[in-house]
C-alpha cells in the first residue's frame, strides 16, 4: 500500500508543472512472455493482476512494486528483465 502511494506521489509531483516525468517500457516483459510461451491472460491469472493493471502495462504506465514483484517471481526474472526506464529527451526537461 505504501509503495502504491509513493509511486502515485512521484508520478503526480514530477509530471505537474513541467517537472521530470517517469517513463517506463514493459517491452521486455512482453518479449519474455513470448519466450516463455505464456499469454498475457495466463500471466494475469498467475500473478493475480487486475484487468486495469494489465491496461497500465499496455500503456507503459507505472504499476505497483507488488505487482512487479509477483511478475518477477512467476517469470523467474529481475526488474530489469521485464521493464526499463526511458529518460526524457534533454530538451523536454
Amino acid at each position: 500500500m505504501y509503495v502504491n502511494f509513493v509511486l502515485f506521489i512521484i508520478n503526480y509531483a514530477f509530471t505537474s508543472d513541467g517537472g521530470v516525468s517517469l517513463a517506463v517500457s514493459y517491452n521486455k516483459m512482453w518479449k519474455r512472455l513470448i519466450d516463455e510461451k505464456m499469454s498475457a491472460a495466463q500471466l494475469r491469472k498467475a500473478a493475480e493482476i487486475s484487468p486495469n493493471t494489465m491496461t497500465k502495462f499496455h500503456k507503459d504506465e507505472l504499476v505497483s512494486m507488488d505487482v512487479l514483484c509477483r511478475i518477477c517471481e512467476i517469470l523467474d526474472a529481475d526488474f530489469g528483465d521485464i521493464m526499463e526506464y526511458i529518460p526524457e529527451p534533454k530538451g523536454k526537461r
